[in-house]
């Protein structure tokens, strides 16, 4: 997945756009995602979808399977939130619904927990749909470069391009491993997974510490300063369709928002 997220940040209908703009407008939504309500918040992430699927012509395939990941995560997380053990008394004062009772304590769900549950789904999946947006149609020296533009540091910038560097390296190692690990007939039953998936492991880290000294040597021998230079940040015209949609849609959601909050808040 990895690689084909690269490819696909390479080869997308939003190329030719500014990555300035991709990401600002990213950064945009994620702001709106966080601060604003749940009914702006799926707006975000509908409106960052169809720039990410319709505009840029990414797998839809590709982007559910991401997203999909994600909401795995979220809930392994999510019983916490809404799930509460109390007596019959505390029980009582909450607004509840009642899983089972056993051994003198209910176990039930809280509307505030649900309601909490709710707010924070749809704030992931509106964060998640802005981040998408630039991961899935800015190539990562191109972000660096908007990043450097924004004067983060050195320093960020080049442990961020070592990491990226390194993490197809390792992907390439851990797959070439787990092939040679399954032509001698590893993997075989939970305990043999259980013991390969060990020794791959401690191989892979022997081997990406060898290649990191092969890297620093690499970057040595080319006359590393402590500094990695950066592709200079591409600029362009702006289309005058997509300007009129981001500045049109940012003041729908903004006048949106104003009026949910003085309904709520009057």
């Amino acid at each position: 997945m990895i690689r084909q997220i690269d490819a696909v940040s390479h080869h997308n209908r939003l190329r030719p756009l500014p990555p300035a703009l991709l990401c600002g407008f990213g950064a945009l939504l994620g702001l709106g995602a966080y601060l604003s309500h749940p009914a702006v918040r799926l707006l975000i992430l509908i409106w960052a979808a169809v720039w990410t699927i319709g505009y840029a012509g990414v797998p839809a395939r590709l982007y559910m399977l991401m997203t999909g990941a994600a909401c795995l995560f979220f809930a392994a997380g999510l019983p916490a939130i809404i799930v509460e053990i109390g007596s019959a008394a505390a029980e009582e004062k909450a607004e509840h619904f009642r899983l089972f009772h056993i051994y003198g304590r209910s176990i039930y769900l809280t509307s505030s927990g649900i309601q909490t549950a709710w707010e924070a789904f749809t704030r992931m999946l509106a964060c998640l749909a802005s981040s998408y947006m630039v991961i899935l149609t800015v190539p990562v020296p191109e972000l660096l470069a908007a990043l450097k533009k924004l004067r983060v540091p050195s320093v960020v910038l080049d442990l961020i391009m070592i990491m990226y560097r390194f993490i197809f390296i390792l992907w390439l190692e851990a797959a070439d491993m787990k092939t040679a690990q399954q032509a001698r007939g590893g993997h075989n039953g939970l305990k043999g997974r259980l013991n390969d998936t060990a020794m791959l492991a401690v191989h892979l880290f022997t081997s990406s510490m060898r290649r990191y000294h092969m890297l620093h040597q690499g970057l040595t021998a080319r006359g590393y300063d402590g500094h990695i230079p950066l592709p200079s940040l591409r600029m362009g015209a702006i289309p005058g369709r997509y300007k009129l949609e981001i500045i049109g849609g940012v003041a729908v959601l903004l006048l949106l928002e104003i009026t949910i909050r003085l309904e709520v808040w009057p």
